[in-house]
């Protein structure tokens, strides 16, 4: 009987290991080839200012959908002036849910199928002392977005445009170190990254793209868009665009 016992213990807990793995576990996806939505996407901004800041344009939205007229996507942005990867800059209520658990939860309503993360620019003053906390905190967000069944599109900081100074340069080297640790993370755990860093330094030489040195401005978002579709392993548009601005 004991035999026996042991014996149901034992299958049980295989059983228990094959559901969880077959549950959680995510389908390694071929970075090579170009990024394609599926009908009826439902696609997540979650991030600091750069994210949020978009919705007085929309060319984020714009680009994805112009190139995937017939996809019937949808989406929403829950970005957040300030914000970290643990949320702590949506602590604008002092009772539950804390700022990490209302990111959670707002993710989690989403429903997404796609998510992408720009984070990085905020944590990036903490400089290398807070690349631990930053890397467990990518993580664990990560983690969320797999156990919901989403993918992830991780986005790295964009550099600081304004007058040339030895901090400004300390920043910007902090923030593209953020956005190499960024990469690293999005290569352990096979997740497509796309870095705007240095596409943004260099077309912020070419004309006006910030309101203020730090956020960008429409036709800076014009440029995100591009460097987006770019890093999705989209061709180039072949149509040019006037902005007013």
């Amino acid at each position: 009987m004991c035999k026996l016992s042991n014996s149901l213990t034992f299958y049980c807990f295989l059983f228990i290991v094959g559901f969880c793995t077959h549950v959680f576990a995510q389908p390694k996806t071929d970075l090579t080839a170009p990024f394609a939505f599926e009908n009826g996407d439902r696609v997540l901004f979650v991030g600091n200012s750069l994210i949020e800041n978009d919705v007085q344009f929309g060319y984020l939205e714009l680009a994805l959908t112009t190139r995937w007229p017939n996809r019937n996507l949808t989406f929403r942005n829950i970005g957040w002036s300030g914000d970290n990867v643990f949320g702590d800059a949506r602590s604008y209520v002092t009772t539950p849910p804390t700022p990490y658990e209302l990111l959670m939860q707002q993710i989690t309503e989403a429903k997404p199928t796609v998510v992408f993360v720009a984070y990085g620019g905020i944590e990036a003053q903490e400089g290398e002392e807070g690349l631990p906390r930053f890397k467990q905190g990518l993580n664990q967000l990560i983690d969320k977005i797999d156990q919901l069944g989403a993918k992830t599109i991780l986005v790295s900081p964009i550099p600081l445009l304004v007058s040339p100074s030895e901090s400004v340069s300390q920043k910007n080297s902090a923030l593209e170190t953020y956005g190499s640790v960024i990469e690293q993370i999005a290569k352990a755990r096979n997740k497509r990254f796309i870095n705007v860093f240095r596409p943004i330094l260099e077309a912020g030489k070419q004309s006006v793209i910030t309101e203020n040195g730090v956020h960008l401005n429409a036709t800076g978002y014009y440029h995100l868009a591009t460097f987006l579709e770019k890093g999705l392993g989209w061709t180039a548009r072949n149509e040019g665009i006037t902005l007013d601005v």
